[in-house]
């Protein structure tokens, strides 16, 4: 799946217990699936179990990401590009891979983790 970034908020957060520190909403337009509209991007101090999930019942997707990545992601909304977003879930609609960048298309990696290797890689 791979989504075109059309808006974003920014937030911070603090709380009492240990959660996303800095936060990311995406207004998103998909080709592939039109039921998804938002990606939410969390970025945490601390390492979290798997890269996000893809959320059923409201057809939203959430990104776990370092916090070390916050200016990076920051500095490719700030540039002159489109940015689009893309996830490969598994069968729990746990995330297993997940991207933000400015090129139209997935990278390699999102199609081997889904199964979808080519001929010739084998």
């Amino acid at each position: 799946m791979i989504a075109l970034v059309k808006n974003y908020k920014l937030g911070v957060c603090r709380g009492h217990r240990p959660g996303p520190v800095r936060t990311l909403d995406f207004v998103v337009e998909t080709r592939d699936d039109r039921r998804v509209d938002r990606v939410y991007i969390h970025f945490f101090e601390k390492p979290q179990a798997y890269p996000g999930f893809f959320n059923q019942a409201n057809n939203t997707v959430a990104f776990f990401l370092p916090m070390s990545d916050f200016d990076d992601v920051c500095a490719l909304l700030e540039g002159p590009d489109d940015v689009f977003v893309s996830w490969v879930d598994d069968s729990e609609h746990n995330l297993v891979w997940a991207e933000i960048t400015t090129s139209e298309h997935a990278l390699e990696p999102a199609a081997t983790l889904a199964g979808n290797r080519s001929k010739d890689s084998d």
